[in-house]
This record gives structure tokens, sequence and C-alpha cells, in this order.
């Protein structure tokens, strides 16, 4: 990207999960605060769990490369691995619930420390554990790849 090209605005349906690899980026929030997303940075990881609308602006400062990762694409893949699909089916829920509980004062954010949700490693769900939503223990074969996770498009 090109300095000064806008990734996103704030209002728009989130698609994608994004991953600095080089440059800077600003994220423009609530009028004139900002926060800087330098190679290492990512943001907008709460759209592969749940629906996702832009929260502020993200605007490249310098020419820039990043990766995006498709929400639809990543809930499809992970689906193909039923071994594994538990795992992030539970923090899917873990997120979406925590988004839930937010009240109105709570400021949400497209950068992860406006989340209101902490980093949770897999390895800390047990496969066996059960779920207080039934679709996300794995569900019927007949219910289909998005009737698996909280968010649906």
């Amino acid at each position: 990207m090109s300095e000064g090209d806008k990734l996103f605005q704030r209002g728009a349906n989130a698609k994608d999960m994004f991953f600095v690899v080089r440059g800077e980026f600003a994220y423009t929030y609530s009028g004139n605060c900002y926060e800087s997303m330098f190679p290492g940075s990512w943001f907008c990881e709460a759209v592969l769990w749940v629906k996702w609308v832009h929260q502020g602006d993200m605007v490249a400062q310098t020419e820039s490369c990043i990766v995006a990762v498709s929400s639809k694409e990543f809930r499809d893949t992970l689906l193909q691995y039923p071994d594994v699909t538990s795992y992030p089916m539970k923090y899917a829920q873990h997120c979406a619930e925590k988004l839930r509980g937010t009240g109105e004062d709570f400021f949400l954010s497209d950068v992860p420390s406006g989340l209101p949700f902490e980093w949770v490693e897999f390895s800390s769900y047990r496969r066996d554990e059960p779920t207080s939503n039934p679709s996300l223990t794995g569900g019927a074969p007949s219910c289909g790849p998005r009737a698996d996770f909280p968010r649906t498009d």
C-alpha cells in the first residue's frame, strides 16, 4: 500500500484480519485519537470470530505491506480439519461472550488494545469440555460449516 492509502473506514463491514509486514499504519478512532501499527502488529482479529463492523479508520503512514486473512476462508479451512476445529470454536465462543458482555460505555476497537478479551492459548481448551452453545460442540454433519461458529454472514 502507498502512503496515505486507506485500508478501511469506520462503519464498513469487516471481512479480513490483517498483519503488518512492512511499514506503518495509523488507526484513528473517536475523532483524533490514534494508535500506530508497526511490523508484527495485527488488527481486526474479531472478524474471525464474530460479525464485525470497523470501529475506526486505518491509513498507511508509509509505503506498507500487509497480509490479509479472509474470515470466510479461515473458517472454511478450519472446518476441513475436525481434529482441531473444537479449539478455535471454543475461542470464538469466548470472544463472542466477552463482546456481548461489554456495556455501552466500553470502547470497541479494531486493534487488540481495544478488545475486551485477552489472548487465550487454544491449548487451554480441552476438546471434550462441554460448551454452553451446542453448535460449538461439532454439530451434526448436516449443519454445514457456518452452523459451527457463533458468527454467520
